[in-house]
């Protein structure tokens, strides 16, 4: 599940054991209290293993961040094509609505993960995937590079807001995709607004 992308080749199943050790670790517990000790043992490698193919601590958790983010790529990209071309807005709303249902599907370990904003400095993680998905799909619409990369940060900045405060209890469960949705549809609508042709 967590994209271990820290330039070392990943055998399947390490990387399949390193991610489930997480995941189960993090609905147990808070994420400050997780180890890359803990990890190893649950995972059954070694803690320098888990050291040499992921780093710190904090990066093991900032990819649960990227998981979650890849997953709904995985899930919801390829229906997005025709959605794009007609309506950028809905395809950026699509998105992180379907992120919000991944999110709500298995909560634990993300909100263990947002709790230690601290920690994690997630202002330097930028959870590039929905930044540039979100940017992707406004440019193909026809906004500039530019704006539509700006827009994709927004956006990304905005979803995180969202779930940082759900994962601080400020957000309920039930009006978490309401809340997600309201801000990439804003800033989505602003940029597309702004570069649509004159008729």
């Amino acid at each position: 599940m967590i994209p271990l992308t820290y330039g070392v080749v990943v055998e399947p199943e390490s990387r399949r054991k390193i991610s489930e050790a997480t995941y189960s670790l993090l609905r147990e517990k808070a994420a400050s209290e997780v180890r890359l000790r803990d990890v190893a043992e649950r995972a059954g490698v070694s803690h320098q293993t888990i050291y040499n193919l992921v780093g710190n601590t904090d990066q093991l958790l900032a990819a649960v961040l990227n998981d979650y983010v890849a997953r709904t790529a995985a899930k919801i990209v390829p229906m997005l094509t025709e959605a794009q071309e007609n309506d950028p807005v809905s395809a950026v709303v699509s998105f992180t609505q379907a992120m919000t249902e991944l999110v709500l599907e298995d909560p634990l370990p993300l909100k263990a993960v947002l709790q230690e904003i601290g920690p994690l400095n997630l202002s330097k993680n930028k959870t590039a995937g929905l930044e540039v998905l979100c940017g992707n799909l406004l440019e193909a619409s026809g906004v500039p590079l530019q704006s539509a990369q700006e827009a994709g940060r927004m956006i990304n900045y905005g979803f995180r807001g969202v779930l940082v405060s759900w994962a601080h209890g400020l957000v309920r469960n039930e009006d978490l995709e309401a809340e997600a949705k309201k801000v990439a549809q804003i800033i989505a609508e602003e940029v597309t607004s702004k570069h649509a042709p004159l008729n």
